[in-house]
């Protein structure tokens, strides 16, 4: 909204001022000329009624004066000069008319001091003592003059203290003047600081980059800035409508609304522009119609980059990938070709060991090159409802097809909803890790059921061996690609078991055990049904 400008506005406030001063007088002068008109119109002899008569007119012919001058360019102080002055003359041709000296209207001068000053300007209100002590001395001699009546020494003494108190009254009047003009001035400086600061204020919140959200206790949307249309993807107008109208609102926020006691809350939120991340935070007071805080901040460039960032890493890794599957596969393709040329030459009951030894080989080039696939695909997410004890299972047999390491496992849920690819990839590859790592039997255990995230209830997969536990320079790389502590592999199942997470929004995380490790996977639960415990 454009604010007007000061000039403009004290123009404005000046003219409605005014407006009430003129009403205020005019309400006055009303009852006067009615209590003129009923004391004195009456008994006067003809001869003087024709003066009331045109004192009255001039009240009117003033008061449409004043009331074209409102409208003029004329300014403020002397318009009030010249409405003071008018009434100062008028007064001085009722106290002459009703006595003089005895007039019931003398008080009238005074009055209009006082008056005066209440318009807070000091050089009006010594102007109009003068003029007030001026126009008694003139009706009170013009009356004895147009009477032919001697003034004696007690009137005029009265006459001298009537004079002294109107400077007096004058004088006071123009103190609190001086006074109330300062405070006014203090006031309208006051008014005009706020006024650019809320120009200010809406300027930066309209030119701010990021969007910023109101919301009252039920979660209705008070106001909002244009990046927060912008980001929200939202063309119509926000106001009646609550947060969770909106589309792809994500369900932890909603849940710090209604559930969590903490102050502040962040999250991403994917919306159909992009990806901004959200903080939402308790505002101070007990306003109900601004309790909280939103800040949408645009994370989509972020998101690109770190995608672009992570293909460049992806191609970095995959040329280092090549260096080392040359250098591990010509190990065992020399082994092979070395197997395949003693079986013409060893007796038939050492063709059984060279067969072992090339079935062994041959496995580990298919594991080498099935992490290697695993890490470079593609990951998009496809989430569907899955049995839990299917995907468990099936894992085990296929890590442990004969059963030599004895795999416990535990699942306490029926269903879930996510990408059953991915799932089996992660667990595959975190069981095959600890197998190898504990090879004695009935070491190795697999845990999945329901926990307590920081947004809520969540599924949470846990893989725990007694395999002694990670080396403590491994620690910090564990994740990475080609990161291994073992001789054989290349350190690829943990680092893809990190970006299958980062894909589908799970979190990750390792505890070190007492006497192994346990890897744990949580992610948010979409579907999900308590059952009755399944292990194998």
């Amino acid at each position: 909204m454009i604010e007007a400008s000061p000039t403009l506005i004290d123009i404005h406030e000046g003219r409605v001022r005014l407006k009430k001063l003129l009403g205020y007088r005019a309400l006055a002068s009303a009852v006067i000329l009615f209590a003129t008109a009923y004391f004195f119109y009456m008994p006067a002899p003809s001869s003087q009624r024709p003066l009331f008569i045109t004192i009255a007119l001039t009240f009117l012919l003033f008061t449409g004066l004043e009331w074209s001058l409102i409208r003029s360019r004329v300014s403020f102080s002397i318009q009030v000069f010249a409405q003071f002055a008018f009434d100062m003359l008028l007064v001085l041709g009722l106290v002459v008319l009703t006595g003089g000296i005895q007039s019931p209207f003398v008080f009238l001068f005074g009055l209009i001091i006082i008056a005066a000053g209440t318009q807070s300007h000091v050089l009006i209100v010594l102007l109009i003592s003068i003029m007030a002590c001026m126009c008694y001395l003139a009706a009170i001699y013009g009356f004895s003059l147009w009477q032919s009546l001697p003034i004696s020494s007690s009137e005029t003494l009265h006459i001298l203290l009537q004079t002294s108190a109107l400077f007096l009254v004058g004088g006071v009047m123009a103190a609190i003047a001086r006074r109330h003009a300062s405070l006014q001035q203090e006031s309208r400086q006051a008014v005009r600081q706020h006024r650019r600061l809320r120009e200010l204020h809406e300027q930066v919140v309209s030119t701010m980059q990021e969007g910023v959200v109101i919301l009252d206790e039920a979660l209705h949307i008070q106001d909002c800035n244009p990046s927060a249309y912008r980001l929200l993807a939202i063309n119509h107008s926000l106001s009646w409508i609550t947060l969770r109208e909106i589309a792809d609102v994500p369900d932890a926020l909603i849940d710090f609304f209604d559930f969590s006691k903490n102050q502040t809350f962040q999250c991403e939120w994917k919306t159909a522009s992009g990806a901004c991340l959200v903080t939402a935070a308790a505002l101070p007071g007990h306003d109900p119609s601004a309790h909280w805080l939103l800040t949408l901040v645009d994370i989509s460039d972020v998101r690109k980059l770190e995608r672009k960032l992570a293909e460049q890493d992806k191609l970095a890794a995959m040329g280092r990938m090549v260096a080392m599957l040359a250098h591990e596969i010509r190990n065992p393709l020399q082994t092979i070709g070395q197997s395949v040329e003693l079986m013409r030459t060893v007796v038939k009951n050492k063709q059984e060991d060279i067969q072992r030894i090339l079935t062994e080989e041959i496995h580990r080039l298919n594991r080498l090159v099935s992490d290697m696939l695993d890490y470079v695909q593609p990951l998009t997410p496809e989430p569907i409802p899955v049995l839990c004890s299917e995907l468990i299972g099936s894992s085990v047999v296929q890590v442990d097809m004969k059963g030599a390491y004895g795999v416990t496992w535990r699942c306490d849920l029926d269903s879930l909803t996510v990408d059953p690819d991915h799932f089996r990839l992660v667990l595959d590859n975190l069981l095959r890790n600890a197998v190898e790592a504990s090879s004695r039997p009935n070491t190795v255990e697999i845990t999945l059921g329901l926990a307590n995230g920081t947004g809520g209830a969540c599924w949470e997969l846990s893989v725990a061996d007694q395999g002694g536990g990670i080396a403590e320079e491994m620690k910090g790389s564990l994740f990475e690609p080609f990161a291994t502590g073992r001789t054989s592999g290349i350190g690829l199942g943990l680092a893809t078991v990190w970006q299958v997470c980062q894909m589908n929004d799970w979190y990750v995380n390792v505890e070190m055990l007492e006497d192994g490790s346990k890897f744990i996977i949580r992610g948010d639960v979409k579907f999900v049904e308590p059952r009755e415990v399944v292990s194998g």
